[in-house]
């Protein structure tokens, strides 16, 4: 990786979590061997990352429109709807392992790129950064296209046959935030 601090020990953390992605990819193609029907909902995850991005930017409005505590407030809201937003869609789903996995990811990978990225950087500093984008960006893109699917079951009619079930949409939570003048209002929606 190059010879800033803390190379070795990123070096490793990626390896482990490689490993650990493989397993889970194996695992999902293993599924796939039982022919089972099965649905993506990772569009899901990525609004509740999406939400999480625009709180942190609506952060960034100039300091005459808003307050540092609303700035502060919108910067925790946003960063707690990136950790626990896609964690919230997969226990909705009932796959609670994929929810603690996006949990894993969401919070392992960026730590241990702080841990490896703690030092100053003297000279060239691209590695770094470009690994701190990779810290943030790559469970969101992960945890989207590898955790992301679910199996359907599949039920059968009178005359016996195999048909895809039409079940109704799954209990949701979303998490919400409003900004005024002089308020922040935070909360969870809820669909059942």
């Amino acid at each position: 990786m190059g010879s800033w601090p803390g190379s070795r020990t990123l070096q490793t953390a990626f390896g482990v979590l490689s490993a650990c992605l493989g397993l889970s990819l194996a695992r999902v193609a293993r599924a796939d061997d039982a022919a089972a029907p099965r649905r993506w909902y990772g569009w899901q995850t990525l609004v509740t990352d999406g939400a999480g991005v625009v709180l942190i930017a609506a952060s960034s409005v100039p300091e005459g429109h808003h307050s540092y505590r609303v700035a502060s407030g919108l910067v925790g809201a946003g960063l707690t709807t990136l950790v626990l937003g896609a964690p919230v869609v997969h226990a909705a789903h009932g796959r609670w392992g994929a929810a603690a996995g996006s949990l894993a990811l969401r919070t392992l990978l960026p730590a241990l790129a702080y841990v490896a990225l703690n030092e100053p950087c003297s000279g060239e500093c691209s590695g770094p950064l470009l690994l701190a984008v990779l810290a943030v960006t790559a469970p969101v893109a992960l945890d989207a296209a590898a955790l992301s699917w679910e199996t359907t079951p599949a039920s059968t009619d009178p005359s016996g046959r195999a048909r895809q079930s039409r079940r109704a949409s799954p209990p949701m939570l979303v998490p919400y935030a409003t900004a005024g003048r002089h308020q922040l209002a935070l909360g969870v929606r809820a669909s059942f």
